[in-house]
């Protein structure tokens, strides 16, 4: 079947497959909502290839856990002052700002949707104060109102646009709103807006250091990867090179077009979110990781002080003692502890009459050494075998059995 393109992105076109219900090892319910999508005539998955770019800056990695087979993962960058990535990954909610307005300085426009008139100061409470005012509304902007407070407006404005990921998630929440039977949301949710709020947004808008929301998202995106049980793996294919190995997804940073696929919608835990994989990535950049200490700053200036280096050099040594060498030190000074007694020489005078005839002062202590014989046969003594101590058996690892999906932590 032929994959659907992000841009071509229908509401319509995706419908509600089923709803399959299940139990967890320590007793808590879960859901899986699965979905199909029609592509050209037929229904099939919901899978789609982009025309935009993710970035991998930091590689793949491997998450953290329980799990039987190790898990594959990746922080994806997506750059949203490109127009493709803007349409597929752009929300309503980026960067909307809110506040109170005063009622006089507003046009009606629709039910509960209004206009500046002019420029016109917004404020972070219904008061009108110089203090409590947050910044300036351009004239003809579109506000939203949620509600009022005697001559004033809480309103919304701003934000960025409906982009297909959002769409996808507006989609889910229609189809699970209208099978909410089938699925056992009816008793959940009193509206189908209810629930498309509580399907958690898969991307993470950034800010800058004053607060204000960039234009990059961040997308903690699963990769298909089943390490020890089938060993399917999302492809990195290069085209015209071959695909990259596991090894280099860990420790490179990467750049291509992706095509990804939502398996379901999880439930647990009072948590909804659709469940994504990138099933392959049409990789279009590739670099070594640059591993930079975000301190390098605070590193670079005290390097630079020699008195701070000659005093920190006072106190640590240049070379560590590892942990091997310190426990061989111990080992010497605990053998010299030992035989101390049995290696001190006895003083004899000269004069002594438990001289030994040869000159050759006696170590006490010492067993005398037994003579060697003159030859294997006047040795009647008995040879005993060489028994190894058998080393004890390993205790095979018991693995709990994992599910392909797993609730995302937020």
């Amino acid at each position: 079947m032929p994959v659907a393109k992000t841009k071509d992105f229908k509401v319509e076109n995706l419908s509600f497959d089923r709803t399959d219900f299940g139990e967890t090892n320590d007793g808590k319910k879960f859901s899986k909502h699965f979905f199909r999508y029609r592509q050209d005539g037929s229904k099939g998955p919901v899978r789609f290839k982009g025309d935009f770019s993710l970035v991998f800056k930091n590689g793949l990695y491997f998450e953290q856990g329980d799990s039987k087979y190790r898990k594959l993962i990746g922080r994806a960058t997506l750059d949203l002052s490109d127009e493709k990535t803007k349409n597929f990954a752009d929300s309503p909610d980026r960067g909307v700002e809110t506040g109170w307005v005063k009622v006089e300085d507003v046009k009606m426009k629709g039910f509960n949707s209004f206009e500046a008139k002019d420029n016109i100061p917004y404020y972070s409470e219904s008061t009108g104060k110089d203090d409590d005012k947050k910044g300036e509304i351009p004239k003809g902007t579109i506000l939203t109102s949620d509600q009022q407070d005697d001559e004033f407006f809480h309103v919304s404005f701003g934000g960025g646009k409906s982009g297909m990921l959002y769409l996808l998630r507006k989609a889910v929440a229609k189809q699970l709103y209208k099978n909410r039977k089938a699925t056992g949301l009816g008793k959940i949710f009193k509206s189908e807006k209810e629930l498309e709020k509580s399907i958690r947004f898969p991307l993470y808008f950034n800010t800058d250091d004053e607060g204000n929301v960039s234009d990059t998202a961040s997308w903690f995106i699963k990769i298909s990867y089943r390490e020890g049980k089938d060993g399917f793996m999302a492809k990195f294919n290069v085209p015209g090179v071959r695909e990259l190995t596991i090894d280099e997804m860990l420790n490179n940073s990467i750049a291509g077009r992706p095509c990804f696929s939502m398996t379901n919608v999880y439930q647990g835990g009072g948590k909804y979110s659709m469940q994504i994989f990138l099933s392959s990535l049409v990789v279009t950049n590739f670099a070594p990781i640059e591993r930079a200490s975000v301190q390098q700053e605070d590193i670079d200036e005290l390097a630079a002080d020699p008195e701070f280096v000659e005093r920190m050099k006072s106190m640590i040594p240049e070379k560590p003692v590892l942990r091997k060498e310190r426990k061989e030190r111990k080992d010497q000074e605990n053998i010299k502890d030992i035989l101390a007694p049995t290696l001190k020489k006895v003083e004899l005078d000269e004069d002594s009459e438990d001289e030994s005839e040869d000159g050759d002062d006696e170590i006490q202590g010492v067993p005398e050494a037994r003579a060697a014989p003159e030859s294997e046969d006047d040795d009647d003594s008995e040879i005993l075998p060489i028994v190894k101590k058998a080393e004890p058996k390993r205790k095979p690892v018991d693995y709990d059995d994992d599910d392909d999906d797993d609730t995302d932590s937020d």
